[in-house]
């Protein structure tokens, strides 16, 4: 039992470790391609990193999902990634950012519906500490209309959808976390790339193809670096959503925005009032992280110690009931 432990936290600290450190290197790379190589087409990025991940993913077993679960999890997933950057782009950044911290209290709402999960008054205003804080961190200018409100609520629903998603197939069908991304990447990769171009031609004007008719060999290292790390980024998620539910994964996700903002208020020098409410954002939103992680592991803990004892019970029991009708078999043999 203790080695079966050792191993999980091992292996949540892997998965931890991976998606966060991919997350924040994303982000800077994505950035460089965007503004160093004119790589504006943002949906076809998506697509590549599905593609990537999809190819990855073929070294593993696939198990078997019915068609419908895997067509509403692959439009769930497509319909988030389309909206998301639809937002992005008719948006202020605020907007953007706040949709992003209600996506916490919608996976919440889901596990509650869904999975009939109770969260403890400690990690219901742990929740609500990290939400205050990344708001006061990133959220300045809100500027808000009709079809943003759109998409915005359709960013959120169908983020949470993708999420919970995750945690409802591994339920359903017994998947590993492994097993789940090799059966469902291979369907999200080739709806993205019937999708994706599309809606940057939407957006942009232009197919992105024609971007790879002339970049360079280190634009396309760029684009290359970003795909791998998307691959460590979509593999790892499926194993925090796992191992720590979707609130759970969430919570962890305001963490990468906390280290990215504690990067950019270290090394590009925010403006002085911008500069504090980085700093007193990012301080509430880490006091809310570790009270919510200190929760769950505790919680955890318990949970496994309450398995241990009821196992040993039970083993208890079958002992003594062996034990009884040993003793009734050698007492009926005796009166023969």
């Amino acid at each position: 039992m203790q080695m079966q432990i050792s191993k999980l936290a091992w292996g949540k600290t892997v998965a931890v470790v991976t998606n966060t450190v991919g997350a924040v290197a994303i982000i800077f790379v994505n950035k460089h391609v965007i503004s160093a190589h004119g790589f504006s087409y943002v949906a076809t990025l998506t697509t590549l990193h599905f593609i990537a991940t999809a190819l990855f993913s073929m070294n593993i077993a696939a198990r078997s999902v019915r068609t419908f679960d895997l067509a509403w999890f692959t439009l769930a997933t497509d319909a988030s990634v389309i909206f998301m950057n639809l937002s992005l782009s008719i948006n202020s950044v605020g907007i953007y950012q706040i949709s992003k911290i209600l996506l916490l209290p919608t996976n919440c709402i889901f596990e509650v519906l869904l999975f009939g999960r109770r969260f403890s008054f400690v990690a219901t205003m742990s929740i609500a500490t990290v939400m205050f804080g990344v708001s006061i961190a990133t959220v300045s200018d809100v500027y808000v209309h009709a079809a943003g409100l759109l998409a915005v609520g359709s960013a959120v629903l169908c983020s949470a959808l993708h999420q919970v998603g995750v945690a409802l197939l591994r339920k359903t069908y017994s998947l590993g976390s492994a097993e789940l991304l090799s059966s469902t990447a291979p369907s999200q990769a080739i709806s993205m790339l019937l999708v994706g171009p599309i809606v940057d031609r939407f957006v942009t004007g232009n197919w992105s193809w024609t971007w790879f008719l002339t970049c360079s060999s280190e634009a396309l290292f760029w684009v290359l670096l970003s795909m791998a790390l998307a691959v460590c980024i979509n593999a790892s998620q499926v194993f925090c959503i796992g191992y720590f539910s979707p609130a759970g994964a969430q919570v962890l996700g305001h963490l990468k925005t906390v280290i990215v903002l504690s990067i950019a208020w270290i090394f590009y020098e925010p403006s002085g009032s911008s500069r504090m409410n980085q700093f007193v954002g990012a301080a509430i939103a880490m006091a809310g992280i570790s009270s919510f992680v200190i929760c769950t592991q505790q919680s955890a803990l318990q949970t496994q110690l309450s398995e241990s004892q009821l196992t040993s019970k039970t083993a208890e029991d079958q002992v003594q009931s062996v034990a009884g009708k040993t003793v009734k078999g050698s007492t009926l043999t005796t009166d023969a």
